[in-house]
């Protein structure tokens, strides 16, 4: 469990002109609250009204109604509390005698005293603040059990549907819609469980990517997956281009999917579980592509129920094509071969079929002609291109 100690709290913008005055052993103190103790507060008062232990103690050092013995005193009272140290404003009517005092009794007790300055721009709400802040943000790390930072948190939290997480990260002062405009994942297919420095690496890489090209973006690494959300506010949403250069950037295979115009978080959790059903089925249907978009996860999804469910609509789709077998044995023409590529490899571009199969696109041509008229068919129709879309892809994904 991680826990927030008086030295940590030095590190925090409100407190950088700090200095540690006395008790400097004391600075591992564990830190749980923040509270402000007024100047003119006696030992008495001090000891009936503390009623937490661990609080980092902040106030304005000076004698007021009190004498140094009684200043003395009131440091002993808090120590006896159990209170984490004392984070005081100077005031010069404490004297030299009354610090001198003070530092004593502080380093006997292992009890920090931090001073800042006079000069210093000091609000009692800024640091307040900002120990809560930290305190907060330890209390989600520890109930989440996981070393997540908040872009991390804030990315789970979005693809959960998880308001009160969100609103916990905004207190924080993390800024950012919870609003989806288009959602990009990363998978490595070739490495089970990336290391930390790989994931740092990709999760990095991909954020200056974006942000050179001044696109808004959060990514973090997720259950196996690079998952990066672009809010309603990106400027520029996923491109395949884009997609494919921060492919090259990376340095290391990955397979991706983009989705686009999504209207709410919920749509992009979808997405993600999407992804994870039919992720490993992929390479199979498209070898030949590394981004992928909604369309060809929803054809792999649905190819795969099929194949699970059995029965008379797998043997439709497998007798679909079988005509195009019995003549490519006959003539060589390799048809089947042509109109898979075709549909699921080239977009139904016969110039990038023929050089995907190293072939003349006259030949492409002939072959997708012939095609039609065994099918006898309209290769162009929607609902045509579909189902042998279909039954393409449950000829890939079926064991040979």
């Amino acid at each position: 469990m991680t826990i927030l100690t008086v030295g940590e709290t030095l590190t925090l913008p409100s407190l950088r002109e700090a200095f540690i005055f006395a008790g400097a052993n004391g600075l591992q103190r564990q830190v749980n609250y923040v509270t402000v103790l007024d100047t003119n507060s006696s030992p008495d008062i001090i000891r009936n009204t503390m009623a937490v232990k661990d609080a980092l103690v902040i106030t304005i050092l000076a004698l007021g109604n009190k004498t140094e013995d009684m200043l003395v005193e009131s440091i002993k009272v808090l120590h006896g509390k159990q209170e984490a140290g004392l984070i005081a404003f100077i005031n010069a009517q404490v004297g030299l005698n009354g610090f001198n005092l003070a530092a004593d009794i502080c380093n006997k007790l292992a009890f920090p005293l931090v001073f800042i300055p006079n000069t210093a721009n000091f609000y009692f709400s800024d640091i307040i603040r900002e120990v809560m802040e930290e305190l907060l943000w330890l209390n989600i790390q520890n109930s989440q059990n996981l070393p997540l930072n908040k872009e991390d948190l804030f990315v789970r939290a979005v693809l959960s549907n998880d308001w009160n997480m969100i609103h916990r990260l905004r207190r924080l002062g993390f800024q950012a819609e919870n609003k989806v405009e288009a959602l990009l994942l990363l998978t490595l297919p070739t490495v089970e469980t990336p290391d930390q420095q790989l994931i740092s690496r990709i999760c990095e890489t991909t954020k200056v990517y974006y942000r050179n090209k001044n696109i808004a973006t959060y990514t973090a690494y997720q259950e196996k997956v690079f998952v990066t959300i672009f809010p309603s506010n990106a400027k520029q949403p996923v491109s395949e281009r884009l997609t494919n250069d921060l492919l090259k950037l990376l340095d290391v295979k990955c397979i991706a999917a983009q989705f686009c115009t999504l209207t709410s978080a919920e749509q992009a959790n979808q997405a993600v579980k999407l992804w994870n059903r039919v992720c490993d089925s992929l390479a199979k249907v498209f070898p030949h592509k590394t981004v992928f978009t909604i369309y060809d996860l929803g054809l792999v999804q649905n190819c795969l129920y099929i194949i699970h469910k059995g029965g008379e609509d797998l043997g439709y789709y497998q007798r679909l094509l079988d005509v195009l077998t019995v003549k490519e044995r006959g003539a060589g023409f390799g048809l089947q071969e042509t109109l898979e590529t075709f549909l699921l490899d080239a977009d139904s571009s016969g110039i990038k079929a023929a050089g995907l199969l190293f072939i003349h696109t006259n030949t492409i041509q002939y072959r997708l002609k012939k095609i039609s008229e065994l099918l006898h068919t309209d290769l162009g129709q929607v609902s045509v291109h579909n189902q042998l879309s279909t039954a393409a892809a449950i000829n890939r994904l079926l064991p040979h």
